[in-house]
């Protein structure tokens, strides 16, 4: 362990569960919305491929972060791991 945690980690699960069920739901309102009109399922097929669309755009960008986090230590700069502070430290005693 190093002397400071990233607080992202600990809430990035429920972050990218809360995202992913909402996007699920988005797409399901608005293609019900558009199913209703009558001659707009060009719109339905665009709302499904919209996402996709993302997802190739985002493919760079990611490959990017990929390949620099593996190389980039500049945040440590070196530091030793931190020692665990024991319960007898953090609290005094009074007598």
């Amino acid at each position: 362990m190093y002397e400071i945690e990233p607080i992202h980690l600990r809430y990035n699960s429920y972050l990218k569960g809360y995202a992913g069920i909402s996007a699920i739901v988005l797409l399901i309102q608005l293609i019900i919305h558009f199913a209703a009109f009558e001659g707009r399922i060009s719109d339905v097929i665009m709302v499904i491929f919209i996402p996709a669309f993302n997802i190739l755009n985002s493919i760079p960008a990611y490959l990017v972060y990929g390949i620099t986090t593996r190389n980039y230590t500049k945040l440590r700069k070196g530091l030793p791991e931190a020692r665990f502070i024991s319960e007898d430290e953090l609290i005094s005693k009074k007598e």
